[in-house]
């Protein structure tokens, strides 16, 4: 409604000026059809030029006082937000009510009038003269003339001389088509009844009108008499607005203009002013002036976007007909630098050349330059020739605090390509679920864009080009504007991280839902939110004997790792075998390792691959790997893909000591993987864990055979199995505890909330005597493991 508001002002402020000229340069001339077709261009113009806009760059965009006037109210609909909370009736309904009403009464009132005229028609007879329709009347309001239809009045003699001067009056309404100029401008008032302009417009262009048809009627006639018949006429009662009368009120200006010289030397100065009028109107609505400085959409505060070039050095990315994806990144990555003329926008590259950087450091990159936004450039690819062709934008699914924000800076990408790029673009965002290191680990938004398909013809002639190389770079560049100007300037969001948390598991209490839980460490206590929206401030304790899972505490900061320890009698050794190894094969082993962690230490420090690299294998003590939970929960998000930990020997004594095994530490003699998966490069030396250690943390958990759905419907029959024993006392979430063997059997089973209770009973028999379970994994290999598993209890209000 508001955006309709400033169309209808713009529609009013056109007209008038093009009105206010007609008044000053054109009114009561003798040229009377210029005058009418200036008076229905003026209309049309008013209506149609708000909807031209045509976008020119200047580096100085200045106007003069009335333009800038002008576009002061041109340009509003730009700018122009409509908030507030939506209600079925406002005063902008109400208003949008009253207009359509009004609006509605016009039209009745017009089609009113055509009606009377079809009444008129069909109950007079009609007589065919010349082409015109003769209808000789009684009725009141005639003589008058509608499209070829000449409605006469049988009290005037069509034969003497005032009725011959005013038939021909109204033949020359016929002639001249006068009824579409009257049906036209009673249309537009239906839809612009609030412009008093088009009323004066109507109003002025039935006047010309009459003058049109006097200078008709009169011509080689007596101006004397028919001036006379006019003033002797008397006025009708009834007056048709869509029908063209001869008894049309004011006389005054129909004899002034008949009476003037029909034979002046006209003044076509005031005709010919029209032109700088109409070209100044057309800059004035139409041209909407931007600064090519800046081409600029984002005007916050500085910000820094770290661009990242995919692949580089030894890292060709993909390859085909002898093009290597991480040139084609490179340049696109300059391209936007040099593009950028934003002074609020810092562009880094994270590469500026052709060299290798770890995934590790690229992030490390954007966090030592506190970066903004982290978007990284590669291509797609298949492994063979395809007819996939376009542009997507990639981020994490899961894993990265700023999910919402990495979404809305990939939609803002796509939006900025679909404008102009020649190739397909990705109607959505494609969210990853496999996780990629650099959106996963980076502390900001962060997407992937991928602007084209190395392995399709089309799409790789279209690279070939310099100038596409420049319109992908320049809507990434608008891509970035974009978000940076909706999202961080006007604050639409904000900044800070959204954390995706998961879920509560479903946990009752006296038959309500726990729908939120916060936890207070200082003081001990747990807020708990609950469905029919009551809440209570409980301590921890009554939390836990409830059976409330609480949320946990946030993590700590990134502690360095711990020495190893120091052998024990009871711990197992691995003596020197005869079949170790080389130090080249175990140098190849590591360099391989280190490829597959985010973080790495040696001797409790953060390292780095290149300084893991350089290790002498004779020097290494032990290796110790985190994967998966286990990393996260000892390093945090950072260590999501894995950390790898390294201490060496200090001294010639150490070195000649057997080698330990605890814990998770694996030997480098024989447990060092080559890849992500955790296999074993010496699958034939197994390597024994001291005595028969249980595991309370694990790459990958045991789990119910057949998964989560499995489990649901096994303890959803125990627990009905079990109903005529539960009360209403028993509701809530029962957590058990037990060892997963590496067999799958069960054993230690025992509640760690609702003890004593009839749930906790019933839970650990379900677990004691159900199926095997699938054993956990750690660093490949099948391990006994502490299992934790909550069981909630919900029974119908009726029980």
């Amino acid at each position: 409604m508001i955006l309709f508001a400033w169309y209808i002002a713009k529609v009013i402020l056109c007209s008038a000026i093009l009105y206010g000229y007609y008044l000053l340069a054109l009114k009561d001339k003798i040229f009377h059809r210029w005058n009418r077709f200036y008076l229905l261009s003026a209309t049309a113009i008013s209506i149609l030029l708000p909807f031209v806009s045509i976008d020119i760059l200047s580096n100085h965009a200045t106007q003069g006082t009335a333009i800038n006037l002008i576009r002061a109210v041109t340009a509003q609909d730009e700018i122009v937000i409509e908030l507030g909370k939506k209600t079925l009736f406002n005063s902008t309904t109400l208003i949008a009510i009253g207009y359509l009403i009004i609006s509605f009464f016009l039209l009745t009132m017009l089609l009113i009038t055509f009606l009377k005229i079809i009444r008129l028609k069909n109950i007079y007879p009609n007589t065919k003269i010349d082409g015109i329709d003769f209808i000789n009347t009684e009725a009141k309001g005639t003589p008058f003339s509608f499209f070829s239809y000449l409605f006469w009045n049988r009290k005037i003699d069509l034969h003497s001389p005032i009725g011959q001067k005013i038939f021909n009056h109204e033949i020359a309404h016929i002639k001249e088509k006068h009824t579409h100029d009257k049906i036209f401008l009673n249309v537009v008032l239906i839809f612009f009844w609030t412009n008093p302009v088009f009323w004066l417009i109507r109003k002025e262009l039935n006047m010309i009108h009459e003058f049109i048809a006097d200078k008709i009627a009169v011509e080689d006639g007596d101006i004397s008499a028919f001036s006379e018949m006019i003033l002797k006429s008397i006025y009708p009662t009834q007056n048709f607005s869509i029908a063209n009368n001869f008894f049309y009120s004011p006389i005054k200006r129909r004899l002034k203009m008949l009476t003037k010289n029909t034979n002046p030397k006209v003044n076509y100065l005031s005709r010919l002013l029209v032109l700088p009028l109409a070209a100044i109107i057309f800059l004035a609505f139409s041209l909407k002036i931007k600064s090519e400085k800046a081409n600029t959409i984002y005007t916050g505060g500085a910000i820094t976007v770290v661009v990242d070039a995919g692949h580089g050095g030894q890292d060709n990315g993909a390859k085909y007909n002898d093009i290597l994806e991480k040139d084609i990144t490179l340049k696109i990555v300059n391209e936007i630098k040099a593009l950028n003329a934003n002074k609020k926008i810092n562009i880094l590259l994270s590469r500026e050349g052709d060299k290798a950087v770890s995934l590790n450091d690229r992030v490390s990159f954007a966090d030592e330059n506190k970066a903004t936004l982290f978007i990284s450039v590669h291509l797609n690819a298949g492994t063979e020739p395809t007819v996939k062709s376009g542009m997507d934008v990639i981020v994490q699914n899961n894993g990265n605090n700023y999910h919402v924000q990495s979404n809305l800076l990939a939609s803002s990408m796509i939006d900025a390509f679909k404008k102009d790029y020649p190739l397909p673009v990705a109607p959505s965002v494609y969210e990853r679920q496999q996780g990629v290191f650099v959106l996963k680990n980076n502390q900001r938004p962060s997407v992937i864009v991928q602007p084209a398909f190395m392995t399709t013809e089309k799409d790789q002639a279209f690279l070939d080009q310099p100038e596409n190389i420049k319109l992908i770079a320049s809507n990434i560049l608008k891509g970035i504007e974009n978000y940076a100007e909706q999202i961080i300037n006007l604050k639409m969001i904000p900044q800070q991280a959204i954390v995706d948390t998961p879920p509560l598991p479903k946990m009752m209490y006296k038959g309500k839902r726990v729908v939120r839980l916060e936890l207070s460490t200082k003081q001990n206590k747990v807020k708990v939110d609950y469905n029919d929206k009551s809440t209570e401030i409980i301590t921890k304790e009554e939390a836990d004997k409830r059976g409330f899972i609480l949320p946990p505490p946030p993590p700590p900061p990134l502690p360095p790792p711990p020495p190893p320890p120091a052998p024990s009698p009871n711990s197992k050794t691995v003596p020197s075998l005869s079949g170790t190894p080389s130090p080249a094969a175990l140098t190849e082993s590591l360099n391989k390792l280190s490829h597959s962690y985010s973080l790495y230490f040696l001797n409790g420090k953060e390292s780095s691959k290149n300084e893991i690299e350089k290790i002498n294998p004779n020097d290494i003590k032990s290796v110790s790997i985190y994967k998966a939970k286990g990393a996260i929960e000892k390093y945090g998000p950072r260590g999501a893909d894995g950390v790898l930990e390294i201490w060496t020997i200090k001294n010639t004594a150490e070195k000649n000591n057997e080698m330990t095994v605890t814990g998770q530490p694996i030997p480098p003699v024989s447990g060092v993987p080559t890849s992500n998966d955790g296999n074993n490069s010496n699958a034939n030396t197994p390597v024994q864990v001291t005595g028969e250690k249980i595991f309370t943390k694990v790459e990958e958990e045991a789990s119910f055979p057949g998964g989560f759905i499995a489990w649901k419907k096994y303890i959803s029959g125990f627990l009905a199995a079990s109903s005529n024993e539960l009360t209403s006392n028993d509701e809530g979430t029962c957590i058990v505890r037990f060892i997963v063997n590496t067999d799958g059997s069960i054993s230690n089973v025992q509640p760690e909330t609702m003890k004593n209770s009839k749930l906790a009973e019933v839970s650990v028999n379900a677990i004691s005597n159900g199926p095997k379970w699938i054993p956990a994994r750690q660093n490949g290999r099948i391990v006994k493991a502490y299992r934790i598993q909550p069981i909630t209890l919900s029974l119908p209000e009726s029980k």
